[in-house]
């Protein structure tokens, strides 16, 4: 009997974990986030910035070489959990999973192609390796994408692939910074 307590005890336990990670709204619209920055690149973008930040600093003698490989230890992974959670908070999750819909087409996918070298266009440091040639839009994708932003002027919706460039500024996208760069600190200055 205790044998069978215990079992139902740990199957709850496991039922109330999975609902909060997988099940939960909470969950899905954390997902839903998750996969839309993933996407669009906007993990990535967010960590190689940061990276060319530092060896910026690097360069100016501000960190050591050590420092920079310890930062280079940052996932993309981490940086789309903390963008994940400021999109959600921002944005319904419904206007993500449309997002998301329309920029796993041809034309959003050229679209957010195309915004990602411009950005590594702008900013050599970025040093962005960037695979093929720059794509092209055809003219039934324009009106694809025209289409897509006249839906969200309609609804007064924000794009959430301009809102997530935005959130890379974000104090908690510093903060994730600060956490690992104190793990890479020699003691001495930490």
């Amino acid at each position: 009997m205790k044998g069978f307590l215990l079992f139902l005890v740990l199957l709850a336990g496991g039922v109330a974990w999975s609902y909060t990670h997988y099940f939960s709204p909470d969950a899905r619209h954390r997902r839903a986030a998750s996969a839309f920055l993933a996407q669009v690149h906007m993990d990535e973008l967010a960590r190689v910035a940061m990276m060319a930040a530092y060896r910026t600093e690097q360069e100016k003698g501000k960190v050591t070489a050590a420092e920079v490989a310890c930062m280079e230890g940052m996932t993309v992974v981490q940086f789309n959990e903390v963008l994940a959670n400021l999109l959600k908070k921002k944005l319904p999750r419904r206007d993500i999973e449309v997002a998301t819909n329309f920029y796993r087409t041809p034309a959003g996918e050229k679209f957010s192609s195309m915004i990602l070298r411009a950005i590594a266009g702008r900013v050599p440091s970025l040093e962005m390796k960037l695979e093929g040639e720059e794509p092209s839009l055809f003219m039934e994708e324009i009106l694809e994408l025209d289409a897509y932003r006249k839906s969200l002027r309609s609804q007064q919706s924000v794009d959430p692939l301009q809102l997530s460039l935005d959130l890379t500024l974000d104090p908690d996208m510093a903060e994730l910074e600060r956490v690992q760069r104190r793990k890479c600190l020699p003691a001495s200055k930490a």
